[in-house]
């Protein structure tokens, strides 16, 4: 059986979750495992891995990672140490998961294939911009964190040494060529006639009769947190409710939010990946109100596909390749259009039956090329097609160590 690494340059944030997902898609066929970083802050404290992928059936492995150059050198030879592998499918073009494959594949001969789900330099930009430090700083030779904004853009020239490409929509594919690998679910574990959301919403204090808007994931604000709560207001309506979950009440991003929990608004931390699919039920309607900027114009929400594989109706921005997805089984709305997302959601709260409708019609289209098996198939052929021009048909060496 070929060994798959699936390198993850944090593993405390929520990149993990993408190297989960191809972990899940590829188990079982392949023997798969994850290997990433945790960092070392500045006050010496490390970085916990991911809440939401802890306790899952996949080896996750860490290494610890230092945020100085010359320290990481010794991270990156830990984390080479630990790698074995037939093929390294590396998360992100950024130094500390795609530029240690590349290393990677100069010692051992080892195929890579890269997978595209962010810009990362437009989160670069947006990172500094929000923290007012310069991309580049005054110093030409201080080169900043590992996984920084001039490591990355440098990096970025050497993306076509990777075996294959991966990528999420069709903007990255033309930047950076591929194929399309979709955030898959298991339609059995996204099963809207095995989850029954009911006991979940009376938990939450939910009444019937009341419509459950469902905002899942962390609240940033270029996921459009703000713009749909402003739609909210103007609606003023009792029997819309919001439910976000994924909200971190201690980070950054809740500010805006946390005058308004109670109420209309209720929000729940964040919840493991096995729990999603009851947070999924306990929603009457889905909204993914993504703002349109750099960073969201080729992001591709998982939380898309968990609701239509739940057949629940959905309101998105019409950004990157949502419109594709949703056609003829959701709404669309302009990015950042208050008014237009107040008119969708009072049309969904009076018109349910037509509602319910769009999203058995939204699971018909998850079960054709959304699932967790339309994923295997995708990632399998890049897997099979590297691993034999590389090997030339060879029989498989299990792992390869340096």
């Amino acid at each position: 059986m070929k060994r798959i690494a699936i390198l993850s340059m944090d593993l405390a944030s929520e990149c993990t979750l993408r190297c989960v997902l191809l972990a899940q898609a590829l188990q079982g066929r392949y023997d798969v495992e994850i290997l990433g970083l945790l960092w070392q802050r500045e006050n010496g404290t490390v970085d916990e891995l991911m809440p939401h992928v802890r306790n899952l059936d996949i080896p996750i492995r860490s290494v610890l990672g230092r945020r100085r150059i010359v320290p990481f050198l010794w991270t990156m030879f830990q984390l080479l140490r630990k790698l074995r592998a037939d093929v390294v499918i590396a998360n992100k073009p950024r130094p500390a998961s795609f530029g240690i494959a590349l290393l990677y594949k100069f010692l051992t001969g080892t195929p890579v294939i890269l997978d595209v789900d962010d810009d990362e330099i437009a989160i670069r930009d947006f990172v500094a911009e929000k923290t007012g430090a310069g991309r580049r700083g005054r110093n030409p030779f201080n080169l900043g964190h590992p996984n920084g904004d001039r490591l990355t853009r440098i990096l970025h020239r050497y993306c076509d040494r990777a075996d294959a490409v991966i990528c999420v929509s069709e903007r990255f594919c033309s930047e950076y060529g591929g194929v399309i690998a979709p955030h898959g679910r298991d339609p059995d574990e996204y099963d809207p006639a095995r989850i029954d959301g009911a006991a979940l919403r009376r938990s939450l204090g939910f009444a019937d009769g009341e419509l459950v808007i469902g905002f899942i994931g962390t609240p940033r604000p270029m996921k459009g947190i703000n713009v749909l709560l402003d739609a909210l207001d103007m609606l003023d309506r009792s029997d819309l409710k919001l439910m976000i979950v994924g909200a971190d009440m201690n980070e950054w991003y809740a500010e805006p939010i946390r005058d308004r929990i109670g109420g209309n608004v209720v929000a729940v931390p964040p919840v493991s990946m096995r729990k999603v699919p009851e947070y999924v039920a306990a929603s009457d309607l889905i909204v993914l109100p993504q703002i349109d900027s750099p960073m969201t114009s080729g992001q591709m929400p998982a939380k898309l596909t968990e609701a239509m594989a739940m057949a629940k109706p959905i309101i998105a921005s019409a950004t990157a390749d949502i419109p594709r997805y949703l056609e003829g089984c959701g709404i669309l709305v302009q990015p950042e259009d208050s008014d237009e997302l107040a008119r969708q959601i009072a049309w969904v709260a009076d018109h349910r039956d037509e509602a319910r409708e769009m999203g058995q019609r939204a699971r018909e289209r998850f079960l054709k090329d959304m699932t967790m098996d339309y994923l295997f198939q995708v990632v399998d052929r890049e897997i099979e097609g590297v691993f034999s021009r590389v090997n030339g048909g060879e029989p498989v060496r299990t792992g390869r160590a340096i």
